[in-house]
């Protein structure tokens, strides 16, 4: 198991397009991967789940990540939550 941390800079936070952009991203993904925010954690698998965390540009997101390319896929998703989106509300 890998464990990392992402600043999200995204100036809306994580809201819809770009949970959507997220998930689509590691659905592929082998690995079982967790995300903790704001004292809550998810299973990354869902866009409901994702958003359920209420995410805010400058919070720091705990990612976990077990399975066959856990360092690849925890670079992957590290680099997807210091993504500045640009998408507005």
């Amino acid at each position: 198991m890998v464990t990392r941390e992402a600043k999200v800079i995204n100036a809306y936070g994580i809201h819809c397009r770009p949970s959507a952009e997220i998930i689509k991203k590691v659905m592929p993904l082998e690995s079982s991967i967790e995300i903790t925010a704001n004292g809550t954690s998810c299973s990354l698998g869902s866009i409901i789940e994702l958003l359920s965390l209420g995410i805010k540009c400058d919070d720091v997101v705990t990612i976990k990540v077990d399975g066959p390319n856990e360092d690849a896929d925890a670079d992957l998703i590290v680099e997807l939550f210091e993504t500045n989106f640009d998408f507005k509300r």
